[in-house]
């Protein structure tokens, strides 16, 4: 089965929507971003939700003592890199960690190039916008996110970028993903979730089968 993870999580109402339709992950957001919260706050979410789930640190370009720092106090089970962190800065952490990769269409060998430097525990496959890390609303370029994830056949990957309940389908047919990750498609306005996108969005994907 697929795993969902829900990103972007700001408040208690909408962490309890997710883990009710049966979100795998929920992702707080550290970095610039209208989704971002304070490690505090990342905190009373965490205490809210079921311990099944996955609470993931999304962090761009952060110094390690920040980044230890929002382990504790929000309670984190895993830690999103999505800057231009080195491979190096990537393994100093003992908890699982998600690398993001940026890809750029029909570019695939440069993307194998970097996602072979990185030993991260997962790697996740966003699309390339100048000047952005994530949460554009943006697709990626599917068939080349599909040809990495048959590439690295011993990498487990999250896509990302645009996902939403009308497009998951060819999203997941296309990349064959271990999770797929949203966040920008199923809100209302910015930060906000739209609780009917999050029950349909995850609804589609639990009876996706291949």
């Amino acid at each position: 089965m697929i795993r969902i993870k829900i990103c972007g999580i700001t408040n208690v109402r909408d962490a309890l929507i997710a883990a009710s339709a049966g979100a795998d992950y929920m992702g707080f957001i550290f970095s610039k971003s209208p989704r971002r919260i304070t490690q505090e706050q990342a905190g009373v979410i965490e205490r809210n939700i079921p311990q099944d789930i996955e609470r993931v640190g999304v962090f761009v370009n952060e110094d390690e003592a920040f980044i230890r720092d929002a382990v504790k106090k929000a309670g984190l089970s895993m830690i999103q890199l999505h800057g231009n962190e080195s491979p190096v800065f990537c393994s100093r952490f003992k908890l699982p960690v998600i690398k993001a990769i940026r890809i750029k269409s029909e570019e695939q060998e440069e993307a194998d190039e970097i996602i072979s430097e990185y030993e991260t525990d997962y790697i996740l496959l966003e699309p390339f916008v100048p000047g952005k890390y994530g949460g554009t609303g943006i697709t990626a370029d599917w068939p080349t996110a599909g040809q990495i994830v048959r590439t690295f056949v011993d990498k487990k990957f999250f896509l990302a970028g645009g996902l939403n309940p009308d497009n998951v389908v060819s999203a997941v047919d296309t990349v064959r993903p271990f999770a797929v990750d949203a966040g920008s498609g199923l809100e209302d306005s910015p930060g906000i979730k739209s609780h009917k996108k999050i029950r349909q969005f995850i609804e589609v994907v639990k009876n996706i089968c291949y």
